[in-house]
């Protein structure tokens, strides 16, 4: 009897503890994000620097992969890549398995941001938490072929297990070992992801002071894996300056201090609105109600995770210097781990030591009311049979993604009745159209530039040295010109000073038309 008496009570207690706030929001939300998110993938053609990822994931051994790297025209390190073929081999290639690393990442990010924030301040300022990264910049880059997402998946998971290690003495080897290894993983996603450490080594050089001992073990678990990755990236660093001194690369996006305050308009700027209802609910918070209590809501004392998250608000700082140590670009799109800083700091100050309770319901409203829409702006333009709305946020290039029709931002191309070769003065329509168009139009592409210093000159060279690729040579316009008595020359419309070097090359326009933010030149010598 025992037995069977037992048995029914053990149900009913997994039962309790499946529905569970803690367990139930993350899933409801996890079950929103992937809706959402597949949909986005599915709908979005791959673009310039997703065609690297594409191409290096399809190479057959890590020595064909070393000698890509070597050439120069990427330079993350390899592990990416193996994680981008893992999953093209179980799945077959295409917009949503090549983007899984990512989708994954950034929800496992979102899972993690909430059981850090949740475990000092509530189910509600963990929903904040969880939610906030969606609104911002970083939410790009959850379905992007780059590492970027994969990098916030470590980080996530970095963050917890930290906490974990913290709170813990019995376990607090294995929370420390999943730390490291959590470091480790991000470190070889990209290098840039080492600007990881500069908020742990803050915060444990705060603990360090007063104790005046430093907490060994917390140091080797983060020097490790720096010493481990930094041996990998020295072959990287010479590859990359085969790209800079090679390039015009090294002139795009120089590394200097205005820089830290770009980055955070960067990531923040989809996401004013909310921030502005924020600081309203704040400013309520503090100055309107009546019916405040004498004392505020306490909780579980969350210092040092405050403190972490105000030192992820530092991390393009560290960006700045470390590339400015190795002569590299700095382009926000590395540095998104600051939106996981912004999170928790939200998070946390909607349900720690809040002085009214509707507090953090405000917030959690605010934040889902903010995803909400941006998915019914999708639902309702895919209902219209029309794809996001999407600017590439580096290069402000318009992406393709109108459901089923890859060139669908190219209709001039497939409006002209001669069979002239096509010079592509873009290099993110080149990339696009060398995956997409017909094996007709595409045998007529040529990517055209002023010089061979080009840095997507470089790109698209060194992926027909490594990568088994086939789409014409690049060119430079004088030796197009020279090669070619007539031709079409096809670029962005706000860029028709291209037309008037080719003609310094010696080439004459006949014609021209502009359509869908793309003109459209006949040219001949």
């Amino acid at each position: 009897m025992p037995h069977t008496e037992s048995a029914p009570s053990t149900a009913i207690e997994r039962v309790d503890r499946l529905l569970r706030p803690a367990v139930v929001v993350p899933l409801l939300v996890s079950l929103f994000y992937f809706a959402d998110i597949f949909l986005r993938a599915s709908e979005k053609f791959f673009w310039y620097d997703e065609l690297f990822t594409v191409y290096f994931a399809r190479l057959p051994s890590t020595q064909a992969l070393w000698h890509a790297l070597g050439i120069g025209i990427d330079f993350n390190p390899p592990f990416f890549y193996w994680l981008t073929r893992a999953g093209n081999s179980l799945f077959g290639e295409g917009p949503v398995v090549t983007r899984l690393p990512e989708i994954l990442g950034f929800w496992l990010l979102s899972l993690c941001l909430f059981r850090f924030v949740q475990r000092r301040a509530g189910v509600l300022a963990g929903l904040v938490a969880m939610l906030f990264p969606m609104l911002t910049q970083a939410y790009y880059y959850a379905y992007e072929a780059r590492p970027h997402g994969v990098v916030l998946g470590f980080c996530g998971l970095a963050i917890v297990c930290w906490q974990s290690a913290m709170d813990q003495t019995k376990r607090r080897s294995l929370w420390l070992t999943g730390f490291g290894t959590a470091l480790f993983g991000a470190f070889m996603m990209h290098c840039f992801a080492l600007t990881l450490l500069a908020p742990f080594v803050l915060v444990e050089l705060y603990r360090t002071w007063p104790r005046r001992r430093f907490d060994w073990p917390v140091w080797f678990s983060m020097a490790i894996p720096t010493f481990l990755a930094g041996l990998l990236y020295i072959a990287l660093l010479h590859s990359f300056h085969k790209l800079s001194t090679k390039t015009n690369f090294g002139e795009i996006a120089k590394p200097g201090w205005q820089q830290v305050l770009y980055c955070f308009q960067f990531l923040l700027e989809p996401c004013l609105v909310i921030i502005f209802g924020a600081l309203l609910v704040f400013a309520a918070e503090r100055f309107i109600g009546r019916n405040t209590p004498e004392e505020p809501i306490r909780r579980t004392p969350a210092f040092l995770e405050m403190l972490l998250g105000l030192s992820f608000l530092g991390v393009p700082v560290t960006g700045v210097f470390l590339a400015k140590l190795a002569h590299a670009p700095f382009f926000h799109r590395y540095f998104i781990s600051t939106a996981a800083g912004i999170s928790i700091v939200t998070g946390l100050a909607s349900g720690w030591r809040v002085r009214r309770a509707w507090l953090p319901w405000a917030m959690a409203l605010l934040m889902s009311a903010g995803v909400l829409v941006n998915t019914g702006r999708l639902l309702s333009r895919r209902l219209h049979r029309e794809g996001e709305w999407l600017i590439e946020p580096s290069s402000k290039q318009r992406l393709n993604t109108t459901p089923g029709k890859p060139l669908d931002l190219h209709p001039l191309l497939n409006m002209g009745t001669t069979e002239d070769p096509i010079a592509i003065l873009n290099f993110a329509d080149f990339a696009s159209l060398i995956l997409y168009a017909s094996p007709s139009l595409k045998n007529r592409l040529y990517y055209v530039t002023a010089s061979s210093d080009d840095f997507a000159y470089f790109g698209f060279e060194g992926l027909l040295a490594c990568c088994d690729a086939s789409f014409h040579r690049p060119e430079t316009y004088a030796v197009f010109v020279r090669e070619h008595a007539h031709f079409l020359a096809y670029g962005v419309e706000n860029n028709l000073l291209q037309v008037g070097l080719l003609g310094q090359s010696g080439a004459h326009i006949d014609g021209i038309q502009v359509a869908a933010d793309h003109f459209l030149a006949q040219m001949r010598k």
